[in-house]
């Protein structure tokens, strides 16, 4: 089953109630996930290989259960390591998250309800504009661009290692948003 079938198949209302259950503090919000949900309904779907699985998690640093939403190929590698590569979604045109397949283990674990309300809130998770969702793309890109630029020296002064940034986001992360957080963990796969 897609996604775009998934939505299809159920109203807002429902969705809603579902969303507000999971994600209680974006209830400021929700009237930007209803227009968001209505332009779904509607838009051509683009088709990909990239199914969509939601599975639940327990966190590197704190233990803590959590739900990952990401996206892997259809037709995996047979090499065991490009079999457990799994791709960050948030910056996915949406009328391609429409045309993904839902993993089985996904339609077996969460109900529909909560997939949609899962999937809506990943989508959005940068922003409830599909332009400045690719403007946040495009700065990510340009900053890895200008890296690549940097010499030896200077990447040494202008980084961390991973294990001291993992040390220093241990002893911050209680300052930040959990939403931060788990975007910090996925980009840089923790």
């Amino acid at each position: 089953m897609k996604l775009v079938e998934l939505i299809r198949q159920n109203s807002w209302l429902s969705i809603e109630l579902t969303f507000l259950d999971i994600y209680p503090e974006e209830k400021k919000n929700i009237s930007g996930y209803e227009e968001i949900f209505t332009q779904l309904v509607s838009m051509p779907v683009f088709e990909t290989d990239m199914i969509i699985e939601i599975k639940r998690e327990i966190g590197d640093f704190d233990n803590k259960e959590y739900i990952d939403i990401s996206g892997r190929k259809k037709n995996r590698p047979k090499d065991q390591k490009e079999q457990e590569i799994s791709y960050a979604l948030e910056f996915t045109p949406w009328s391609e998250w429409l045309g993904m397949q839902i993993d089985k283990n996904t339609t077996r674990n969460f109900i529909e309800l909560e997939i949609i309300s899962r999937c809506l809130f990943e989508m959005t998770f940068v922003g409830f504009d599909e332009n400045g969702i690719q403007e946040e793309l495009n700065k990510i890109n340009d900053t890895v661009e200008e890296y690549k630029l940097l010499t030896d020296e200077e990447k040494k002064i202008r980084t961390i290692s991973l294990e001291d940034f993992k040390q220093q986001q241990f002893q911050i992360s209680e300052k930040i948003s959990k939403g931060t957080l788990m975007m910090l963990r996925k980009i840089l796969k923790l």
